[in-house]
């Protein structure tokens, strides 16, 4: 059902940006307000369509997991990998849906030591909303708490950082250049904070 909806929306945005370009100024008003509804509207509809691809699986793996848990590459992006939009080939990467819809989760970010990191949590417009790692030290290891724009709880013992979303489902993206050490990759993790 939601998926006919989006897929109505786009067609109706396709309608307005063709027919609307005329040269009458309420013709130009319509095409720019269709503009400035898709750019609002389509790194929404690109970051669902992500999330349904690399959370339709029972467990979690190196390109997809459940929504709540961490996929873990162990290895490079394959140049042919077209799942999501392009990630940097250097890197290893490690990602996760959060649903912040009920409460809020707790990611555990563990400390890499001398291995450059760093994660950024990321809201549906893709703008990154915390960011933290080796450049950030003040802000490196630790217990994040991040919560949905509604939460209005007390963040548990030995938070490091309440992370505020715009957004009741936001990413959470780490990467760590070669060689990363897989120890500190695996103890990654993310719980619901009633845990």
């Amino acid at each position: 059902m939601q998926r006919k909806w989006l897929y109505l929306g786009i067609a109706i945005l396709a309608a307005v940006l063709t027919g609307c370009a005329g040269r009458t100024p309420r013709g130009e008003i319509a095409y720019i307000r269709a503009m400035e509804g898709y750019v609002y509207g389509f790194p929404i509809v690109i970051t669902d369509i992500t999330r349904q691809a690399v959370t339709a699986t029972p467990t979690a793996g190196e390109y997809a997991a459940p929504i709540n848990q961490f996929a873990r590459m162990r290895g490079y992006v394959p140049w042919d990998w077209k799942t999501v939009v392009r990630v940097s080939f250097n890197s290893l990467w490690s990602f996760a849906f959060l649903d912040l819809q009920q409460e809020p989760m707790i990611v555990s970010f563990p400390d890499s030591k001398d291995v450059p990191d760093a994660f950024r949590v990321l809201n549906y417009w893709t703008d990154v909303i915390a960011t933290g790692g080796t450049r950030t030290p003040e802000r490196n290891s630790g217990d994040y708490l991040i919560a949905g724009p509604n939460w209005a709880g007390t963040a548990p013992p030995n938070i490091k950082k309440v992370i505020r979303s715009t957004h009741g489902m936001p990413s959470s993206l780490s990467k760590w250049p070669p060689p990363a050490r897989r120890t500190f990759r695996r103890s990654m993790s993310s719980k619901t904070s009633s845990r």
